[in-house]
């Protein structure tokens, strides 16, 4: 991004933020009256026990500041974070999944609002009617719309594939999270938490492929969450700035003081910063060590007591290789590896707003190949240079895990966690040119520790 790019940036980000503010703030002439303004995305729905809070309408506007934006604004952060990873994240794409090309996201975008209109369609209501809720999206759309496109062609940041200058931010992702945040609005905090988590699990997967499919950076993603579900609160906010409580069913009040007393069941995303511990061989090869990576991953959990219950973790790592350059003058690498594992998982709450989790768990861990290209001359045959190739096999894992989520209403919460992982799988090196000791074969300890951000959704 260009200096000139980043002072449209700012002085963007500079006007959304007065524009929000007013949304806000500036008290409107209204009829005095009391409402049920649900939002599971509200830090004192926790305080006053309830999934929704009673708010006076004599200014109109819900405290949308205050109430709304911790979660996307966490998105939007952890985006910034994974600007400086995004190569990384490009090149295990690459990597692994070099020519994937598969565009269910061009749909999936918009499923979670098809539910909405077909629920109502077959007689299942949601918060509000029909017409209201279309009111609602339709500026959340505007919003969302207007702010995405601002953007991309402000900052002109390149596709990964190059196609085009406007991949900052993802507007598939955000109109898949402007449409998730609209299921959720409308049936996630009047009807069940399960409607939210698929609605948001779609959202998810919308900018997973849009990585996958080389599209947008994993940065633009994040951001465009971020966007997608401020764009539809600040189009709920608007709309109840306008309408009051008309075309609003009562929503039950529903007490909080389950997510204290019963059973936890979850599922959560993260992702955070992973440190291999150790070189990838001390027998074989010292000269060649594992440096800082990046990981993601799914948990979910079923409590048999309100405390103790079985977790299920898929983690994906991947990493760089170097060469130590007194001993060896060789290009980066990047490895990585999948696991797959379950065990025993505790949660408890300290305090009224924090839960914490801890489990221990093991599985099946899959490591993949991983290419290190000598930069020595003296070292190719021909003009080939000498590559070595680590192809390690699968092996059973174990890790363990702890993390604190300060809790967001009863049904979601955003923490961090830190974690730690062994395995001793067996490798092979091999070597495009005749060696000493072509086709070495060992094992080595492999450990890493990671830390970093999670969201977490409970279903009580």
């Amino acid at each position: 991004m260009n200096q000139k790019g980043l002072k449209r940036l700012r002085d963007f980000l500079v006007i959304v933020g007065l524009i929000i503010s007013v949304i806000s703030g500036p008290p409107a002439m209204a009829k005095k009256a009391r409402k049920e303004y649900p939002s599971v995305f509200n830090w004192g729905a926790v305080k006053h026990g309830r999934d929704s809070l009673t708010y006076s309408v004599d200014n109109c506007c819900p405290q949308f500041l205050n109430n709304k934006i911790v979660i996307p604004v966490t998105l939007m952060a952890m985006g910034g974070y994974m600007w400086t990873q995004r190569n990384q994240v490009k090149t295990m794409r690459d990597t692994y999944l070099n020519g994937y090309s598969y565009h269910i996201d061009d749909y999936m975008q918009y499923v979670p609002g098809v539910l909405v209109y077909g629920l109502n369609a077959v007689g299942v209501k949601g918060h509000h009617t029909v017409s209201r809720a279309s009111l609602s999206l339709g500026m959340s759309l505007v919003i969302m719309g207007a702010t995405v496109n601002i953007l991309k062609y402000s900052v002109a940041e390149p596709r990964p594939d190059g196609s085009a200058n406007n991949s900052f931010p993802s507007g598939h992702t955000a109109m898949a999270f402007t449409m998730a945040t609209f299921l959720h609005k409308e049936y996630g905090v009047y009807r069940s938490p399960i409607y939210s988590m698929v609605g948001f699990a779609l959202a998810g997967a919308t900018g997973i492929y849009r990585v996958l499919n080389n599209k947008h950076w994993v940065s633009d993603v994040m951001f465009g969450a971020g966007i997608g579900i401020l764009s539809t609160e600040a189009g709920y906010a608007l709309t109840q700035c306008m309408m009051g409580d008309k075309g609003t069913r009562s929503i039950e009040n529903r007490k909080t003081t389950r997510y204290r007393t019963d059973k936890p069941h979850f599922t959560r995303i993260y992702i955070g910063r992973t440190m291999p511990l150790g070189d990838l061989s001390d027998q074989y090869s010292p000269e060649i060590h594992a440096s800082h990576g990046v990981e993601f991953g799914m948990k979910a959990g079923y409590f048999i007591t309100p405390h103790w219950g079985i977790g299920g973790e898929i983690n994906a790592t991947s990493f760089w290789t170097h060469a130590r350059k007194d001993l060896l003058n060789a290009s980066p690498g990047l490895m990585g590896s999948a696991s797959a594992l379950i065990g025993p998982a505790y949660s408890t709450m300290v305090g009224n707003y924090w839960r914490v989790d801890a489990d221990l768990l093991g599985g099946y861990w899959l490591g993949a190949k991983n290419k290190i290209t000598s930069l020595d001359p003296d070292a190719s045959v021909n003009g080939v240079p000498l590559t070595v190739t680590w192809t390690p096999k699968s092996s059973f894992t174990c890790s363990t895990s702890f993390a604190i989520h300060r809790m967001l209403g009863s049904n979601f919460g955003i923490g961090a966690y830190g974690r730690y992982a062994i395995a001793q799988p067996t490798f092979s090196m091999e070597y495009n040119h005749p060696v000493d000791d072509p086709d070495e074969i060992g094992d080595f300890n492999w450990q890493q520790w990671s830390v970093g951000l999670s969201l977490t959704g409970y279903l009580w």
